[in-house]
């Protein structure tokens, strides 16, 4: 699919800006893509989308979804790591001077 797009949309396309581009895949997918007959199936993809998946689809989530935000924190001779002004105890197998992967906190 992102090969038909890249290759049907974006092909020498100029936007002034993203909110152009937007506005102009919108217009795009539902004039032209969704009415293709669609060379798999042979059937326009708007209409399966409609009576197939549209129905399945759940409501978009109230809450702001929590993206995760990892750090590489070195481990300092006393065995800890600071993490967003915080120190936390690492297990004695890591060696001083390593780097560790580690989840920041976002909230």
């Amino acid at each position: 699919m992102v090969q038909y797009v890249r290759s049907n949309f974006f092909a020498g396309e100029v936007f002034r800006d993203l909110d152009d581009c937007r506005n102009r895949a919108a217009l795009w997918c539902s004039d032209i893509a969704g009415l293709r007959i669609h060379g798999t199936t042979r059937l326009h993809p708007a209409e399966v989308f409609g009576a197939e998946e549209l129905p399945a689809l759940k409501p978009v989530p109230e809450d702001v979804f929590d993206i995760p935000v990892w750090a590489h924190p070195k481990v300092a001779p006393d065995r800890y790591v600071q993490i967003a002004k915080a120190l936390y105890s690492v297990p004695g197998d890591l060696w001083v001077g390593a780097s560790t992967p580690a989840l920041m906190p976002t909230r």
